[in-house]
């Protein structure tokens, strides 16, 4: 086997690991809200956590030995408030926006696999229940339309129902978010370049300012 051979497996093993996505997400319904984390096909269930199982008593701690007293290190002169505003004010110039360049590129990569939004309005008089229907489509209709322009939906689902024999409102759902390995890798690579260049420009304004 060459070495051609040798690096286009490697090439297609860290391809097929970028591919795989990782992720999280909630649900609200009858049995309460539920967290999880995936990666790949497995999920983790984060909330609600399992019960932990009994703990064996433990051992008497072995008696400590008195701690050696510790060497007083000269005090630091004291920075004035102007320099540490200046040194603020020139961190948040350089990194700012390079947070927030990373925060609009993560989001851009963000994937939502699942979103569905259920709402269910109850009330005994017809007219309440009419208005609150209503009410419940504009809702729904005024999130729903801001969440297909920011995010990538793969499988969005809302729906509102009336239940003359509820006695309230009732909201129930699921959110799945995902983003691949690779995307992660990338961003990551991207902005922390960035950041060491920001920081090492830092220094470099800091020691002219000295």
């Amino acid at each position: 086997m060459n070495g051609y051979v040798i690096a286009a497996l490697i090439l297609a093993i860290f391809f097929c690991i970028g591919c795989i996505r990782i992720g999280g997400g909630a649900s609200l319904g009858d049995e309460g809200l539920t967290a999880w984390v995936r990666l790949g096909p497995k999920k983790l269930v984060l909330y609600p956590m399992k019960p932990k199982p009994e703990k064996k008593p433990q051992k008497k701690p072995k008696p400590q030995k008195p701690p050696k007293p510790r060497k007083e290190k000269p005090p630091k002169p004291k920075t004035s408030l102007g320099s540490k505003l200046r040194e603020g004010k020139l961190l948040a110039d350089i990194f700012v926006p390079i947070a927030l360049e990373a925060a609009k590129g993560f989001f851009y990569k963000l994937q939502i696999d699942v979103l569905e939004l259920y709402i269910h309005v109850g009330a005994y008089d017809p007219a309440d229940g009419a208005v609150l229907y209503g009410r419940a489509n504009a809702l729904a209709a005024a999130v729903w339309l801001p969440l297909n322009q920011a995010f990538r939906i793969r499988e969005g689902r809302v729906r509102v129902d009336w239940d003359p024999l509820a006695e309230k409102l009732v909201c129930a759902g699921q959110l799945a978010l995902s983003l691949r390995i690779g995307e992660i890798l990338w961003i990551g690579l991207r902005f922390g370049l960035k950041a060491l260049a920001g920081f090492l420009r830092y220094r470099r304004l800091k020691r002219k300012a000295v």
